[in-house]
């Protein structure tokens, strides 16, 4: 794809920095190992069989930070609650506001509200992200 051999979405403009570490779906393994905190961005229909490819690579992994927003067609679920039930024993953190992927690969002012059960979750994630 695109964003693995170019480092940039077809629908943004900006490209990935260079810190950022790209793996497609053949490296979900590798992409996964040593994480400490997964930021998973499946879109609704996506998401439950993302998780359902990582979820045994996430070994010590302190969150699952949920970034896509939709329901899942099937459930009607929040991205969070089906992440929730197919990573069991690793916290999930939501993330919402007003904030827009274009938005923010441009670096435009945005906000964003994150939020787990319990907050602390929450909190050490953002931590771990900045």
């Amino acid at each position: 794809t695109s964003l693995v051999a170019e480092r940039s979405h077809p629908l943004l403009r900006e490209h990935l920095p260079d810190a950022v570490r790209v793996c497609g779906p053949d490296a979900l393994e590798e992409a996964a190992a040593g994480v400490e905190v997964a930021v998973l961005g499946a879109n609704s229909h996506g998401a439950r069989s993302l998780a359902g490819m990582i979820a045994g690579h996430l070994g010590g992994a302190r969150a699952a930070v949920s970034v896509a927003k939709g329901l899942e067609p099937d459930t009607g679920l929040r991205m969070s609650e089906v992440y929730t039930a197919a990573l069991p024993g690793v916290p999930v953190v939501a993330v919402g506001g007003p904030c827009l992927a274009s938005e923010l690969a441009e670096g435009l002012p945005t906000a964003g509200v994150w939020a787990a059960n319990p907050e602390s979750v929450a909190r050490e994630a953002v931590e771990s992200t900045r």
